[in-house]
């Protein structure tokens, strides 16, 4: 057949090519990764896995690193609106262009190996990763660990985010299970981190036979309130290896490919302390990417990390992450939540912020009664868009936010994983009794779409209400074109 001609007919193309969306392991791809010659993406590497917060230790990773001079691509998955978004070289989105032509060298080098749609990508990502003049990756795992694509490369520090319970048929049904696949990404003698507060005793048991170095969050780091931090900044406290010092006059930031001199030669773990400015990412995360970054030997001094967390970290937002909008209905606009989540530990943080902005909003209302509504934050009822994929567990999601919940609207995606909205509302009824019909349609396969559901959820919200979407990413992406993002 002849070679697809742009980057649709690519994803078209390779989506078709392996009977399963996910299968498991990594032989088929070490032998396409040999044939490629792809030995690592960039001299240093940090490897995510968990089950939440992955997103958020790669943006901050990324923006960090980048921030102190380094050349720095990442990788993450999936993406909300464009393929593209997976790939970041130095801070900006792998163009079509690239893309396509890591496709078709990644096509040559197979040789008939069937590859899942995650494999064939992650191998083109890694290809292009490797002919820039990188300093550092940071790689985010797609599923698990231990048998991901990701795996494939060597960490020199692994950081693991949450362990919960999620994707159960790959990865085990109890935490300890899914522990031991995420320390799959654990490499002997190197640094790992963990942002679990209660971390499983198989991750401990893995870090102690691997001889690797864990770091613990509330044990070996911390990132508190402090009476003496000014407004709602907070203190990190932890390890550090410092980067030795350059030869005078050599650029710490002229790599072009090649491993920073000295940059993980350790000395000896110095305690650092550091003021960390208010973000809107969650604390643990924003501790444990430090924490990391402190373990790769790219950062020079406290004095350095401190002047580059107060440049970057505000400005780091997560599409699709407890993402605020508003919608326009008539004269006035109506405060929007965008949430990937789709498990009950997820659910629960959405549950948290939802609790949060109304507090806040009633308070401010007290403040400054009769003021102009702007969209956030809110008084009134929430109104919760939701579409799930069918292998999730949807009582334990929605009990976590049942309490903040008064209406739902459950809707359908156009796509074979999607639960149907009548099979996840007869699912949900015995536990929810605010469910709210669909608006009978002209068209029979339209009404229930997700869209039309938000459009439903819009028409019904007053001023001072809120719509919250959630359930999935491919939620999020069908309604986020439609909010006015602030």
């Amino acid at each position: 057949m002849a070679q697809p001609a742009n980057l649709a007919q690519w994803l078209d193309y390779i989506q078709q090519l392996h009977p399963r969306e996910i299968d498991m392991g990594l032989d088929r791809l070490r032998q396409v990764a040999d044939r490629l010659s792809l030995d690592r993406p960039a001299p240093i590497v940090i490897t995510v896995s968990g089950t939440n917060g992955k997103g958020s230790h790669v943006a901050i990773l990324d923006k960090l690193f980048r921030e102190l001079g380094y050349r720095c691509a990442s990788y993450t998955s999936p993406h909300l609106l464009q393929f593209n978004e997976r790939i970041s070289l130095d801070g900006q989105p792998a163009s079509d262009e690239a893309i396509c032509e890591a496709l078709s060298v990644v096509e040559a080098a197979r040789q008939g190996t069937s590859l899942s749609f995650f494999e064939f990508t992650t191998l083109a990502a890694f290809w292009l990763m490797a002919r820039q003049p990188l300093d550092v990756a940071v790689l985010e795992v797609g599923l698990g660990g231990r048998l991901d694509a990701v795996n494939l490369i060597d960490a020199d520090v692994a950081v693991i985010s949450s362990i919960e319970l999620d994707h159960q048929e790959w990865l085990g049904d109890t935490r300890d299970a899914v522990a031991r696949e995420k320390a799959g990404i654990f490499r002997a003698g190197k640094p790992a981190v963990c942002a679990d507060r209660d971390p499983p005793v198989a991750l401990i048991v893995t870090a102690d036979e691997l001889s690797v170095p864990l770091y613990r969050i509330g044990q070996d780091f911390h990132c508190q309130a402090h009476p003496g931090a000014p407004g709602q900044s907070r203190i990190w406290q932890g390890r550090a290896i410092a980067r030795q010092v350059m030869a005078a006059g050599q650029d710490n930031n002229s790599s072009h490919g090649q491993a920073l001199p000295g940059a993980l030669s350790p000395q000896a773990l110095e305690s650092w302390q550091v003021e960390v400015p208010p973000c809107s990412l969650h604390p643990d995360n924003v501790a444990s990417a430090i924490q990391a970054a402190c373990l790769s030997g790219l950062v020079p001094s406290q004095a350095t990390l401190a002047e580059a967390l107060l440049r970057c970290l505000p400005a780091i937002t997560l599409p699709g992450r407890l993402q605020k909008a508003v919608a326009s209905k008539s004269d006035m606009n109506i405060a929007v939540l965008l949430d990937v989540s789709h498990n009950p530990h997820a659910a629960a943080v959405l549950a948290d912020e939802i609790r949060t902005w109304r507090e806040r909003g009633r308070r401010e209302k007290l403040s400054h009664p009769g003021s102009q509504h702007t969209g956030q934050p809110f008084t009134g009822q929430v109104r919760v868009v939701l579409a799930m994929m069918a292998d999730k567990d949807h009582l334990g999601y929605v009990s976590c936010l049942e309490n903040q919940v008064d209406f739902w609207y459950i809707g359908d995606l156009e796509m074979q994983r999607c639960m149907k909205a009548s099979e996840l509302s007869d699912k949900l009824k015995s536990r929810l009794e605010n469910i709210v019909p669909a608006v009978p349609s002209d068209r029979p396969d339209t009404g229930c779409d997700v869209s039309d559901r938000f459009g439903q959820a819009l028409s019904d919200a007053g001023a001072e209400d809120l719509i919250v979407v959630c359930g999935s990413f491919f939620t999020v992406a069908r309604i986020l074109p439609e909010a006015c993002l602030h």
